[in-house]
């Protein structure tokens, strides 16, 4: 197992040796008689160019003197598992394929490759790859009908921050599959400044707002926030977190109350939450041999691969456990390791991993809102977004919440500073008192002459009878009756005229 790009002690190797080699423990004591039979080494690089431009040239050397050195061999099978860093991922996965030995990257910042037909002995639980947060995330804007965001990310200036590496890929996701979406990223440093500026900037554009930095930033972004009273309905956070440690949103701070109050405007978008007695004792178990190993206090967090890294090395020994177990054939190269785990899903203590027909893990991305709008809410999860359907899908047992019951709109209709609707000004109001005026009187002489037009018609149906004259029609001393003559004339002001 080769574990990472700095010397013992220090950066990768500190951070992951310790998760590794807890869930060897852990596998050893679950699977005795496979491990009896095994052997384990770590091999440190000294190279830290290994992230560098001259990346390529140090895995190589790294991985030839594995060769040199009798650790990798054609005779037995090699279980290769790290954090792969840049272009080693494609080094490493080379190597393996032509010396049949597999491997379970479980850390990279690389841009996620499948392993495929060009790395048919890997099987990657990179927890890297957030493409699918990417389009669970367009998923819920396309529900709602927001054709707008903001995409605030903090990071010191000329450099890349945690949220451009690991949501580099949803960021640029969003535009490339929906073209009409009209986004607006903006940059700042916490560190020299607050969140106001960039929230400013963003409520001038849109009313959803989307992050991908840590907690710690996230708490600050929705404290100004509520000082610039954005948590009142009137906008939506969209917060992304790849990882799988618990969100912990109340620390007893200055911001507590403020960050209470802004949660029920947040939506977060995560991975399916593990068992919380599972991760505690991996948290606890981690830290502990951390503190063992190196002789140091870790601080009371865990990083984004410990999970991924656990979870290669128990999906692997359960696979050869019952691989090995049966028939040792099917344990002498990476590519039956790989056959053995493509498209089957694996129960772990911690929670399901489902590996896709390509080698890549199957995420399912949970959507989560607060369950009642109150500092006594939880987040619940009201939508489902399947990385391998690509279906999104409502919760059946959750009602989402929203303050005053309305779902927000992305931009209101006359526009964030009502500058698509007209201004009531005099010149405006005159020239539609005009208009309403012209229409009133055209009306009014289209009203006389219909009126007048038909009296005219009734007359003139009347006055075609009144020269029919019988004998009775004469004597003007009978009754008159509604048919008689004088009825007749009467009723018509045109014989009137000539008879009276």
């Amino acid at each position: 197992m080769h574990l990472g790009d700095a010397h013992a002690g220090t950066g990768l190797v500190m951070t992951m040796q310790p998760v590794i080699s807890y869930a060897l423990n852990e596998s050893r004591v679950k699977y005795p008689d496979l491990f009896r039979n095994y052997t384990y080494f770590t091999a440190d690089d000294d190279n830290s160019a290994h992230c560098g431009p001259d990346a390529v040239q140090s895995s190589v050397g790294h991985m030839a003197s594995f060769v040199g050195k009798g650790h990798i061999r054609s005779d037995s099978l090699t279980v290769f598992i790290a954090p792969l860093c840049g272009d080693a991922f494609n080094v490493v996965g080379d190597f393996a394929r032509e010396l049949d030995f597999f491997v379970a990257p479980c850390m990279t910042m690389a841009d996620i490759k499948k392993p495929g037909e060009r790395f048919p002995t890997m099987v990657s639980f990179a927890s890297a790859d957030i493409r699918p947060f990417g389009y669970a995330v367009l998923a819920l804007l396309e529900h709602y009908a927001w054709l707008s965001a903001a995409i605030i990310t903090d990071q010191p200036p000329g450099t890349r921050s945690t949220a451009q590496r690991l949501c580099g890929i949803p960021l640029e996701v969003l535009p490339a599959v929906r073209a009409q979406l009209n986004l607006l990223q903006i940059e700042t440093d916490s560190r020299v400044e607050n969140f106001t500026r960039a929230l400013t900037e963003a409520s001038n554009f849109t009313r959803i707002i989307m992050s991908c930095d840590g907690v710690a930033s996230q708490r600050k972004l929705l404290a100004d926030a509520a000082k610039l009273e954005m948590t009142r309905g009137n906008f939506v956070f969209i917060y992304v977190y790849s990882f799988w440690s618990p969100l912990v949103w109340s620390l007893g701070d200055a911001i507590d109350e403020s960050v209470q109050d802004a949660l029920n405007s947040q939506i977060i978008v995560s991975p399916p939450p593990a068992d919380p007695d599972v991760f505690q004792n991996l948290y606890t178990g981690v830290r502990e041999r951390r503190r063992a190993m190196y002789n140091v206090d870790p601080p009371n967090t865990t990083t984004g691969f410990d999970v991924p890294c656990y979870e290669a090395v128990s999906t692997v020994a359960l696979v050869l456990n019952e691989s090995c177990s049966t028939n040792g054939v099917d344990c002498q190269g990476g590519r039956s390791v790989v056959r053995k785990m493509l498209d089957k899903t694996f129960r772990l203590p911690l929670r399901p991993v489902t590996i896709d027909a390509e080698g890549q893990p199957i995420t399912v991305i949970y959507i989560q809102k607060r369950n009642e709008l109150s500092n006594q809410g939880v987040f619940k999860t009201i939508f489902y977004y399947n990385s391998f359907t690509k279906v999104f899908r409502k919760s059946n047992d959750t009602v989402v919440y929203w303050i005053g019951g309305l779902v927000p709109y992305h931009r209101p209709p006359c526009g964030l500073k009502n500058e698509l609707c007209l201004s009531a000004t005099p010149s405006h109001s005159g020239e539609t008192l005009t208009i309403t005026l012209c229409v009133l009187s055209v009306s009014t002489v289209l009203l006389i002459v219909v009126s007048r037009l038909l009296l005219i018609r009734e007359r003139r149906k009347n006055l075609s009878f009144w020269c029919q004259l019988c004998e009775g029609d004469l004597d003007l001393g009978r009754r008159i009756t509604r048919q008689s003559f004088r009825a007749k004339i009467l009723r018509t002001s045109f014989a009137g005229n000539y008879l009276l």
